[in-house]
């Protein structure tokens, strides 16, 4: 609003100069009158004093300041040029009244000056102890603006008579130049929105990675400890408890300890297949498979060392259906599926695997009736290492590796795997192939 004011501070300069002008103009004769007051300034370290100045207003000339200065230390310029200006609105404004469409001008010139291009709608000529308008420029007094905002501005020393500027709000005006400042800040404010919000996603990752490589190891060191200790526990009764010398208890802790050491393998096996190098150059030997053969021969290896009961259902549409995949891995991934639904069954393990193909695609899908999964576990249980939070215990055995196995054998055949679960009433998982 200080710019505002300095503007019209100018602006009523200016217009009593143009109104010097037309009395010289219009006039022969000269008029003097005679500035004689003391300023005093209270924060400056001295005392300054205008003892004289004498303006006199001739026809040949605009305007001749003419001082007599004391010795002593004179005011600042602006003070002077203040005092003058009361004086002259004092001697000249009853001789000429203000003319307040060439202070709208003025103004106007000293607003773009500034750099504000906003035209004054009117002005007017204030009257403060009487509370009156004397004058205003405004050619129609029903007409009233919208975005309207009035300034004061006091230019009579007595506080009796001011300037009333309308003009347009300097609000909107500020905002339409500034705006290119203000969207540059906000794309700003935006792109670091979105630069902290991906900082802290890729924090909740790295922290639930470094819980998931927790929790697999957790788990590895009991999967891989159970097998080592099984054996090692038949073995020392061989050994030191002459269990050696019966031929029956001899054999069944060899087979113990077969049986182990193979599972053993089998999981250190597992955890080398899903290495980077290994995945990427895993070359699958496709063929056409009679799908009926494959199924019944899971099913029976399963039902063979399962710890609960299993009841399978199989529907296969048709009998003869042939999928065209890897032997070796497609025996896996439905190993692995069949395995899963038996480990997450409750006291019995009830299975249906459903088969079918059409012109494209072979379908296999597994439907067992265990405890299921939360909704907002389900997109992660293909992650590596990842395990449906259960606690820190190991009733259900396993490190997480077996379901992103299945993905990634899968999307090796070009295929896709989908799941849809219940908590508490089981889960179906379906697997697309293409066909030959």
């Amino acid at each position: 609003m200080s710019i505002i004011y300095s503007c019209i501070d100018k602006a009523d300069g200016k217009e009593i100069q143009y109104r010097l002008k037309e009395i010289t103009l219009v006039s022969d004769n000269q008029y003097s009158f005679a500035i004689n007051k003391s300023l005093t300034n209270d924060t400056l370290s001295n005392k300054t004093v205008l003892e004289s100045t004498q303006a006199t207003v001739q026809k040949d000339t605009s305007t001749v300041i003419q001082s007599k200065v004391s010795n002593q230390p004179v005011t600042t310029f602006e003070q002077i040029v203040s005092e003058i200006k009361v004086t002259l609105h004092q001697n000249i404004d009853s001789v000429v009244p203000i003319n307040l469409c060439v202070l709208d001008s003025m103004l106007n010139i000293e607003l773009a000056n500034r750099g504000i291009h906003s035209k004054v709608y009117y002005s007017e000529l204030i009257d403060l102890k009487e509370k009156k308008i004397i004058r205003t420029s405004n050619p129609d007094p029903g007409i009233k603006y919208a975005d309207e905002e009035t300034v004061l501005y006091v230019y009579d020393k007595a506080k009796q008579y001011a300037y009333q500027v309308h003009m347009p709000s300097l609000t909107g005006l500020i905002l339409r130049q500034v705006a290119g400042l203000l969207v540059s800040t906000l794309l700003i404010i935006i792109l670091l929105g979105i630069a902290f919000g991906y900082l802290i996603k890729v924090l909740i990752r790295q922290k639930s990675l470094e819980e998931m490589k927790d929790d697999f190891t957790n788990n590895m060191t009991h999967e891989l400890k159970t097998p080592i200790a099984v054996a090692y526990s038949a073995i020392d009764s061989l050994l030191n408890f002459h269990q050696g010398e019966d031929k029956k208890k001899r054999t069944e802790y060899f087979q113990i300890c077969l049986d182990q050491l193979s599972q053993l393998g089998g999981l250190v096996e597992q955890i080398l297949s899903m290495s980077m190098e290994r995945r990427k150059s895993l070359a699958l030997q496709k063929e056409n498979l009679p799908l009926q053969d494959i199924i019944n021969q899971q099913v029976a290896l399963h039902q063979l060392k399962s710890d609960k009961p299993a009841i399978f259902k199989i529907h296969i549409d048709p009998a003869e259906m042939e999928v065209y995949a890897d032997n070796v891995h497609l025996s896996n991934v439905i190993s692995n599926l069949i395995d899963n639904g038996m480990k997450y069954s409750k006291e019995t393990a009830n299975i249906e695997i459903n088969c079918s193909q059409d012109e494209r695609y072979s379908y296999i899908s597994f439907k067992d009736c265990g405890i299921g999964i939360e909704v907002q576990n389900v997109e992660r249980i293909f992650d590596k290492f990842y395990r449906v939070p259960n606690g820190n215990i190991h009733n259900v055995k396993g490190y997480g590796l077996g379901l992103f196995y299945v993905k990634q054998i899968v999307e090796k055949h070009e295929g896709e795997i989908s799941v849809k679960s219940t908590l508490g009433r089981g889960s179906i998982f379906t697997i697309k192939i293409p066909r030959k």
